[in-house]
């Protein structure tokens, strides 16, 4: 089985997802113990599953548990099996996904997940789905308190979904404006969409649904995935897990299963190597916007970018406008004056733009440090490697400004401000220097 890397983990270069197993039409136990056991036996080292994965209100975790016992009854090294699970989904047993993002539900699901599964760290524990009602600092924020108190094992961090309804109404995906962690990223159900995105940011990502969703791989089979696969003498199932990751190294695909044979099918993927033709075929087939190339990341600091249009009214009594890209523009040409001697030695650090600062912070803050100075990371930080976070807030930077020029000034000077906190300097020492 060839391997990708999420994270600081190593895992196979295609997982399995157990939802199909617990939900409604779910297989008896034994065929689902089955059908996790000949995953394992392929190869498999990257099972995704979450507390939601139930059908009945009162068997919360009913899939955890079953991968725990599968994994316990399992001939082979369980230890080197990662199982990714989620909190902030909730099933009230007539069919209905709804979402609980209060901090104090993301910190109990996590212990009663971590109770089910039979570990004291979580693997990789992600935030399902962002709650509309609760805001998305708070609700991630709850989950990386434990990953500082290093109840998560190195490299497994917190997820984010690309692309959402702008208002966050009627779309569970992340609402454009609030905060993420992009340090994995999944797809949205609709094979291709959307996967040039982590490649740029140099995060995994984890094409959920890859086949289109539960019962619908079938679809596949009058479309280009067809012809390409009986070329290869394969299933078109098989085509199309082996073309996802043909779009990126850091696309890992998590089929869902119910049965032996479809598993060890799904797995094969992870040998078969398509062409170029058939990629971009199969790529303008999907979503033409999918065929771009993909580049890696350039050292230094990431920047993620915010999807919005901002009016906000300047000291002058008049109206600052600036669209995403020219605020984005302003940021980018902010990191720009930082020399590149000093990004090049930037570690583990993402620059992200919010509307407004958290409700803890005072409204007019312009920028936030949040992570671990170098000066302060001692042989024992790489346990950890959460990115440390650079966030520039638009909000009051706009409210503060009285034209377009004064706002890139201020952005520029608010970001190497943050900048240089990841580097030990002090609020003192940045007055005395000018950047205050």
């Amino acid at each position: 089985m060839q391997t990708r890397t999420l994270g600081t983990a190593t895992v196979s270069a295609i997982g399995l997802g157990g939802m199909p197993m617990s939900i409604e039409g779910r297989p008896d136990r034994d065929r689902s113990l089955r059908t996790i056991h000949a995953a394992l036996d392929a190869g498999v080292t990257l099972i995704d599953t979450a507390d939601a994965y139930h059908r009945d209100a009162d068997e919360v975790g009913h899939n955890e548990a079953l991968i725990a016992e599968a994994l316990r009854t399992w001939g082979g090294d369980a230890s080197s099996v990662l199982v990714a699970t989620k909190g902030g989904h909730t099933r009230p047993g007539n069919g209905d996904w709804l979402t609980d993002g209060r901090p104090e539900h993301l910190k109990e699901a996590a212990k009663a997940s971590a109770q089910r599964l039979g570990v004291e760290a979580i693997g990789l524990y992600q935030f399902h789905r962002p709650d509309p009602e609760v805001p998305y600092a708070e609700s991630v924020g709850a989950l990386a308190e434990p990953a500082r108190r290093r109840r998560d094992r190195p490299g497994r961090h917190l997820e984010r979904e690309p692309g959402a309804d702008p208002a966050g109404a009627g779309d569970p995906r992340w609402p454009a404006g609030e905060r993420a962690e992009p340090v994995l990223a999944r797809l949205p159900q609709q094979p291709g969409r959307g996967s040039t995105c982590a490649p740029s940011l140099g995060i995994a990502f984890l094409p959920w649904s890859p086949l289109g969703g539960i019962g619908k791989g079938g679809d596949l089979d009058d479309t280009a995935f067809a012809e390409v696969a009986e070329a290869h003498g394969v299933s078109p199932q098989q085509v199309a897990l082996a073309w996802e990751p043909a779009l990126a190294p850091v696309v890992v695909p998590i089929p869902g299963s119910s049965r032996p044979e479809t598993i060890q099918d799904s797995v094969q993927a992870a040998d078969l190597t398509l062409t170029d033709d058939e990629i971009a075929r199969l790529s303008a087939t999907s979503d033409p916007s999918s065929t771009r190339s993909w580049q890696p990341p350039p050292p230094g600091p990431r920047w993620l970018p915010r999807s919005c249009r901002p009016q906000c009214t300047g000291q002058d009594g008049g109206v600052v406008e600036m669209t995403d890209a020219e605020f984005d523009e302003a940021v980018r040409r902010a990191l720009d004056l930082v020399p590149a001697e000093l990004t090049a030695q930037m570690d583990n650090v993402v620059v992200l733009v919010e509307a407004e600062p958290p409700s803890d912070e005072p409204d007019d803050l312009l920028g936030l440090y949040d992570g671990t100075p170098l000066t302060e990371r001692d042989a024992g930080w790489g346990v950890l490697r959460l990115p440390d976070r650079i966030t520039i807030f638009r909000g009051p930077t706009l409210r503060m400004c009285d034209d377009v020029p004064d706002v890139v000034e201020e952005v520029a000077v608010t970001v190497v401000h943050e900048i240089a906190h990841h580097f030990g300097i002090d609020d003192e020492r940045l007055h005395d220097l000018g950047w205050g």
